[in-house]
Order: C-alpha cells, then sequence, then structure tokens
C-alpha cells in the first residue's frame, strides 16, 4: 500500500521541498498552503468515506491558525485520518506548545528539517 502524506506549511519552498523528496520515494504527496485549505477544515466536516491521508507533516506558526488549533480541531470537523503519524514542524516551538504537541499525539521536528528524518519516522511509525 502507498502511503499518503498531507503537508500543510504556509512557505512554498519547504511544501514542494518536502512533496519532491516524498514522490521520487513513491509516495503520494498532497500539500496545502493553509489548514482551512484541507477538505476537513473548509467544510467543518470530513465527507469522504476513507481516510485523506496516512501522514500529516504540519507546521506550527501559520496565518489564522496554527498547527497545534489545527491538530486540536480535526477531530472535532470528522477527520478520521492521520491516527499515529503527525508530525509538527517549528522552528521555536516553546516548551508548553512543545508539551501541547506531544499530547496531541505528534511528534515534533525543528525546522529546518531533514528530510532523511522524516522519512525515519514515517518509516518507524509502521505501514
Amino acid at each position: 500500500m502507498n502511503l499518503r502524506i498531507l503537508v500543510i506549511d504556509d512557505e512554498e519552498c519547504i511544501r514542494d521541498s518536502i512533496r519532491m523528496y516524498f514522490a521520487d520515494k513513491g509516495y503520494d504527496v498532497v500539500t496545502h498552503a493553509h489548514p482551512s485549505k484541507c477538505d476537513g477544515a473548509g467544510n467543518r466536516l470530513c465527507h469522504g468515506q476513507d481516510k485523506c491521508a496516512d501522514v500529516l507533516i504540519i507546521d506550527q506558526w501559520m496565518p489564522e491558525m496554527t498547527g497545534i488549533e489545527y491538530l486540536a480541531r480535526r477531530h472535532d470537523w470528522g477527520c478520521r485520518s492521520m491516527g499515529q503519524r503527525k508530525a509538527l514542524m517549528s522552528a521555536n516551538l516553546p516548551d508548553d506548545l512543545r508539551a501541547q504537541a506531544i499530547e496531541l499525539g505528534c511528534t515534533v521536528f525543528e525546522k529546518p528539517v531533514r528530510l532523511n528524518e522524516l522519512e525515519k519516522w514515517i518509516l518507524a511509525t509502521g505501514s
């Protein structure tokens, strides 16, 4: 089964780098510039029968909604994806937000993120 990775980051160069890296490795990669672009967030209800992604990689600091806010709200929106495979990226994450991200089931990666480290994390979390 081919894993589908959802990348949400307001920086185009980061989205594109992650997309190209994982697409070259055979993953199916979907990117959005903002959490509101995700179907579940925009409609406040996920309409799909299947999960939209197996893995979520999201930036913390974005306009209108942080990564942690998105993670906390997605269950209320009916999101059925990314059970154990959630990664939060940030160049400067205070300890209280780091703890909150971990409580939400995220692995935290410091920016700049090494793409091979993301891949190791995905492989380690199982298929």
